[in-house]
């Protein structure tokens, strides 16, 4: 059966089957046709998101349940089981599309809630069958006015749910839309300071190209100042200090150049650190 994975339709009535088990892998079935077999849980239907109709009657069910995520189901038949009461029918009423029930044959809930009609038209406001009769507007409307202490509790119910469900919506798109606002102010953050150092960058090559060219002509004057006083080992001497005054240019730069590593440094690691982002 797991390679029938397009099925469709499958009908498993009167095999004596007493679990549901199997399914997992078909994804696309519809209708489930169980009734008649000993089964005495409804279990294992997560994968079969697909159902619009459920057959399980005449079995050993004692309650409906695990079938709140089968939003598609439109009919589903539970006579003829085992149920004590009809209590968990409410479990029902968070099926959207559900328009057909059967759950005549349950001898003792029947004997127990002999309105069980009226109650489950009650707590069921979108069903349009009940037990292969159908539901007038006038039946409804008795049956709310009876019951509503059955029905007002599921409804309140169904509306607190939507608020929470809303409400954790809300705090989503919040959790969200700060965290744009965060990215969005590191990367401006990330770009005054980058510009900072763009801007620290470019003074300090004018100034080296700066230095570059006020090099030769400070040369040559010297070099002028050393002939007009006639001595060579004056012109030497003139010659070994400029050598000293480029090497000490150029560890003032290679000064300048760390420092400013090591400010960029700084400010990376602070915005890395700025908190509640």
């Amino acid at each position: 059966m797991r390679a029938l994975t397009s099925l469709r339709v499958l009908k498993l009535d009167n095999n004596r089957i007493s679990r549901i088990e199997g399914l997992d892998t078909l994804h696309e079935l519809q209708e489930l046709d169980l009734s008649f077999n000993r089964i005495e849980r409804i279990e294992n239907l997560e994968s079969n998101t697909k159902l619009t109709d459920l057959l399980l009657a005449s079995n050993k069910i004692r309650r409906c349940e695990n079938l709140s995520h089968l939003a598609q189901l439109q009919v589903v038949t539970l006579g003829n089981n085992s149920f004590q009461s009809f209590d968990s029918i409410a479990h029902l009423r968070r099926l959207p599309d559900l328009q057909c029930l059967s759950i005549s044959g349950n001898v003792h809930a029947c004997q127990r809630e002999p309105e069980y009609r009226g109650i489950t038209i009650a707590k069921l406001p979108r069903l349009k069958w009940l037990d292969y009769t159908a539901i007038t507007d006038e039946e409804r409307l008795t049956a709310e006015e009876a019951h509503v202490t059955e029905a007002e509790p599921l409804r309140m119910r169904e509306e607190r749910l939507v608020e929470a469900k809303a409400e954790v919506k809300r705090r989503q798109e919040e959790r969200s839309h700060m965290q744009k606002l965060g990215m969005h102010f590191l990367a401006g953050l990330w770009g005054r300071i980058a510009g900072q150092s763009e801007d620290d960058g470019s003074a300090k090559l004018r100034e080296q190209e700066k230095d570059e060219r006020a090099g030769p002509s400070g040369s040559k004057a010297l070099a002028r100042s050393s002939s007009r006083g006639g001595g060579a080992a004056s012109g030497s001497g003139g010659g070994g200090n400029e050598d000293e005054d480029v090497i000490a240019i150029e560890d003032e730069d290679d000064l300048i150049d760390a420092e400013a590593e090591s400010e960029l440094l700084l400010a990376r690691n602070r915005v890395l650190r700025v908190p509640g982002i």
